[in-house]
């Protein structure tokens, strides 16, 4: 019998597992990322919106966002409730702007609003606040200084790619031969002694694509000193490749920081919604669905409310309900508290806590270097990150400040009804969160038109200063503070007997003068419209009523609350809504735009270094900065001789 061979079996290549769910999302998101990147402008486009965008300022382009903002969400505010119109347009818009302007004062009950209108809200609250902004600044100083200076920044680039092959060479240099590990050491030493002397690390392409990246950023340390790192870390007397130093650093810090901030931002939101949603969830249904409340709609509101500073709550008694339980109420004082006056010591300090637990690898010396560089000069790259000397000063007025709030409500509200019944302990805790939420946000966990008229006056005053420390510390530590209020002192102090003289010119200030000079432009900004809109709230709203028949100091109380941001107010004696609820649509629209204008008060001036877009000279501004400040000098130390020889 034959044997027939059969014909060997093809062999077929293994078919592929299905694609999980991880990867069709990552592929999804590649094929939208790509198909959004073909409609947005070219290099060409880029330059010419960042040619018209600079000619306008810092602050001109906040209040167009935030106007168009505000139409734009009030009318999405107003479209969303269905068919029956229940609330004008203008109510709409006054929750509008509040909301995105984080004051709080509210036409109507937020409990009446649909779902979608307190998710609009929320939205508001996050997109208005302070860390949110600072987060857009620093996209857009990336963005621009990407596109102005693209081949410094794609030298840092070439030199990143340049570390991470180093460092995995470092990885592999146990398993080399010991004879070539002694060569690659001479190698190593022979660089490091070229660095010690700092050479000039951008004078070719070719020394660039070569150096490793850690060098280049230790390299500032070798010329930022005493005699090129003046007032406010203003630098002077650097050159071009120099410059060029400082931009690569300062990018690498804007990255690192939008990250810092972003995270921030996003994890204390969550986790306070977390903790907050399941408190009200497991312990307190009953008390929430008094007012038709979910209790986690609940906790995700008050917790994204109060970090935000907006202090609007779903409840219509606000944290009253809740002011002998300890959980909620800490947490709240926290968010409030990270998110408005401390964010900037709570920012430092995770900087310097990142600084010091970072690893001792030449994998982390960049990061180390940024952290050190962003620590050293806080005010060159972020608005809101101060030296530590200031950051200090900002400690201690922001426990001064509550500590007054906190005693002056316990002394002066303790034979309250809801008061004197309470605990010590709920006592104390009640006053932490009231003297918090007086410079923060309008939660009330006391009844507002309750408390003394004499801690009614202070809350007004402290209303007022609420934003004071945190900007005045901000604008003195600006690096072109001398050039935003037209006034210079010298980089290098007087000699001797020169010193001694009085000088009644502008070349030689202290910081009180500086201090000063800010309070003063500060006051002089704020005063004639909140007087103004006083008249105009007045004339509409008390018209020819005597002082006995209409009671002017809760208008008072109201316009000061709105301007400050705050959002308290003594409201009316059969609703849950703010008094500004009841009043005229002339009336409103004046608190509107005293909310729009307030918001406006605690910005950094347009010249600022950490919002100013990059100029196309690297430095020019702080040479010419330089330059001015000797003129400065030269001219008071010619008076100084002039009055020496009289």
């Amino acid at each position: 019998m034959e044997s027939t061979d059969l014909p060997e079996e093809e062999k077929v290549p293994p078919s592929k597992p299905p694609p999980t769910l991880v990867t069709r999302c990552l592929n999804l998101t590649s094929s939208v990322k790509t198909k959004f990147m073909l409609v947005l402008p070219g290099a060409e486009g880029v330059e010419m919106m960042y040619n018209y965008i600079s000619r306008f300022s810092f602050v001109t382009l906040h209040w167009v966002a935030f106007i168009l903002w505000s139409l734009i969400s009030s009318t999405l505010i107003w479209a969303i409730q269905g068919r029956q119109r229940t609330i004008g347009y203008l109510t709409c818009l006054f929750f509008a702007v509040s909301s995105v302007t984080d004051t709080g004062l509210v036409p109507a009950n937020v409990s009446a609003l649909n779902t979608f209108q307190q998710i609009t809200l929320c939205i508001n609250f996050i997109l208005g606040s302070a860390p949110i902004t600072g987060i857009v600044v620093l996209t857009v100083r990336k963005t621009s200084m990407e596109s102005r200076y693209i081949e410094v920044i794609e030298n840092l680039r070439i030199e990143e790619q340049a570390a991470q092959a180093s460092f995995q060479l470092s990885r592999n240099f146990v398993e080399l031969p010991s004879t070539r590990q002694e060569t690659i050491m001479e190698c190593e030493s022979t660089k490091r002694c070229s660095n010690d002397a700092f050479p000039d690390l951008l004078s070719s392409s070719a020394m660039r694509k070569a150096t490793v990246a850690s060098n280049f950023l230790y390299y500032w340390n070798g010329f930022l000193s005493k005699a090129t790192v003046g007032r406010n870390s203003t630098f002077h007397g650097l050159s071009r490749s120099e410059r060029e130093s400082v931009v690569c650093v300062e990018y690498r810090s804007i990255k690192l920081l939008r990250l810092v901030v972003a995270l921030y931002v996003f994890l204390l939101q969550l986790l306070g919604a977390i903790g907050l949603a399941l408190y009200f969830q497991l312990t307190k249904p009953d008390v929430v669905g008094l007012d038709g409340v979910n209790p986690v709609s609940l906790g995700i509101f008050n917790s994204i409310s109060a970090f935000n500073n907006a202090g609007m709550s779903l409840m219509n008694n606000s944290m009253m309900p809740f002011r002998t339980n300890s959980f909620p109420v800490l947490i709240m004082s926290f968010l409030m508290l990270a998110g408005n006056t401390g964010f900037p010591i709570f920012l430092r300090m995770i900087l310097w806590v990142m600084l010091k637990t970072a690893l001792r690898h030449s994998r982390y010396n960049r990061t180390r270097e940024t952290l050190t560089y962003i620590l050293k000069y806080p005010r060159r790259v972020y608005t809101h990150l101060f030296p530590t000397q200031e950051t200090w000063y900002l400690a201690l007025g922001l426990l001064v400040l509550n500590g007054i709030d906190w005693i002056a409500l316990e002394v002066s509200a303790r034979h309250l009804s809801e008061m004197k019944d309470l605990s010590l302990g709920n006592r104390i805790l009640i006053g932490l969160f009231q003297s918090l939420s007086v410079r923060c946000s309008v939660f009330n966990i006391v009844t507002i038109p309750a408390l003394p008229v004499a801690l009614l006056v202070l809350y007004i005053g402290m209303m007022y200063i609420s934003a004071f420390p945190v900007t005045i510390i901000m604008r003195t530590s600006n690096v072109y503070e001398e050039r935003s209020l037209g006034v210079y002192s010298p980089s290098r102090p007087f000699q001797s007997d020169q010193a001694s003289f009085s000088m009644s010119g502008t070349g030689v200030h202290g910081k009180l003068y500086f201090v000063g000079q800010q309070l003063s432009s500060q006051i002089s900004y704020d005063i004639w419209s909140m007087l103004l809109a006083l008249i105009i709230i007045g004339f509409r709203e008390g018209g020819g009523s005597t002082s006995a028949e209409y009671n002017v100091f809760p208008v008072i109380f109201e316009v000061f609350s709105a301007y400050a941001n705050i959002g308290l107010s003594m409201g009316l004696a059969d609703q849950s809504y703010s008094l500004c609820g009841s009043w005229h649509r002339v009336s409103q629209i004046c608190m509107m735009a005293l909310m729009l204008r307030g918001l406006h008060r605690s910005l950094p001036h347009s010249i600022d270094r950490a919002i100013q877009l990059p100029d196309k000279n690297i430095g020019s501004r702080e040479e010419a900065d330089e330059r001015e400040r000797e003129h400065e000098l030269a001219r008071e130390l010619e008076m100084a001789d002039e009055l020496k020889i009289d």
